[in-house]
């Protein structure tokens, strides 16, 4: 779950750092590839919590 919170809490750190005006577009061009490789880790993240969510039910 640590991996999942240290993830999104970089997401959030390219989001605040694309909303600033003065970055050149190459830079933004950079946070905006990193965020989206970044959502693709999150929602695997979140795939893999799903299932043992799942599984966990199951056994009980």
């Amino acid at each position: 779950m640590s991996s999942f919170t240290s993830m999104k809490t970089e997401l959030e750190k390219i989001i605040v750092q694309i909303q600033q005006q003065d970055l050149p577009f190459e830079e933004i061009q950079k946070l905006y590839t990193k965020g989206i490789k970044l959502i693709g880790s999150l929602e695997a993240e979140l795939e893999k919590i799903t299932v043992i969510n799942y599984i966990s039910k199951d056994k009980k």
